[in-house]
């Protein structure tokens, strides 16, 4: 038997260059919002935590070529969003650790499936970005996109003759959504009803047929609330935190969950200095797990 080996997810929100402008980040300094800065503190930020798994939102840090680059001189390959849009998705994965087997776009979420070399385990990680805009259509958008992706993987897996709850799952990214709101309660208890605000328009079923009641087979776990270590918040601008990204597993072997913030840092230090900072490159903090196949 192949001897199972500790690796690693990062989820990052990196906010895209062309978001990052003084009018919307006033009370940070002019320097941490410099391209050559952050992307600077993005690749140091590769470099200290060593994920073989990297799952980006905004990944528009810098031009697609140049964050291939820079990824490849640090051992990854990787796929970035095509479709057009100022807020890409991209997913990296280390080149001696994981092969890409396949992978699907679509306009929220970034859809793919890996072998582990070690282990010949498939592992499949769904990267997604859901609709900002903190207001009810929005919300209902939210919900939509994350049931179509879960959806998609749903078909793959049956493609593969793989039942949906026996598959390595990852699920992360930017939710732009609280643990309250409807898309948190969608993955981690597999179903919303007509009951709760988000649903309230029409949803297909598997056959096609209009349906008030989404629900998906999958059984997932918030990963840092596994482990007793719940950010206070992820996001933070003008003084205001919110957890707003995550990251849920099914039938990982899930060893810990990393603490978001420094050493030495408090949370109300963070609040009130804000993002991005000197070692941040983005007004999101990056979400680190470790997990075995």
């Amino acid at each position: 038997m192949n001897q199972r080996i500790s690796e690693r997810i990062l989820s990052h929100n990196l906010l895209a260059q062309n978001l990052a402008s003084a009018t919307v980040f006033n009370r940070i300094p002019a320097r941490f919002l410099e391209q050559e800065q952050r992307f600077n503190a993005f690749k140091e930020e590769i470099r200290r935590f060593r994920p073989s798994l990297v799952c980006l939102q905004e990944a528009s840090i810098h031009d697609p070529d140049v964050l291939a680059e820079a990824m490849g001189t640090l051992g990854f390959a990787g796929i970035q969003q095509q479709r057009p849009t100022p807020v890409p998705l991209a997913v990296f994965w280390h080149r001696a650790t994981f092969d890409l087997r396949w992978s699907e776009e679509r306009s929220r979420a970034l859809i793919c499936e890996f072998r582990d070399q070690t282990t010949s385990t498939n592992i499949f990680v769904v990267n997604c970005h859901l609709q900002a805009r903190p207001d009810e259509v929005t919300s209902r958008t939210r919900v939509s996109q994350l049931h179509h992706a879960l959806w998609r993987l749903e078909l793959r897996l049956q493609g593969l003759n793989m039942r949906p709850q026996d598959a390595c799952i990852f699920v992360c990214g930017d939710f732009n959504s609280l643990a309250e709101d409807a898309p948190y309660t969608f993955l981690l208890t597999g179903h919303l009803s007509a009951s709760l605000e988000a649903t309230q328009h029409q949803h297909v079923d598997e056959k096609g047929h209009p349906t008030d009641e989404i629900k998906h087979p999958f059984r997932f776990a918030d990963v840092h609330d596994v482990f007793g270590r719940v950010p206070e918040f992820t996001h933070v601008r003008n003084g205001v935190g919110n957890r707003v990204d995550f990251v849920f597993a099914q039938n990982v072997g899930l060893k810990g969950a990393l603490d978001v913030l420094p050493d030495g840092e408090t949370w109300d230090e963070r609040r009130e200095n804000g993002l991005p900072s000197e070692n941040q490159c983005s007004d999101h903090l990056p979400l680190i797990c470790d997990f075995v196949l």
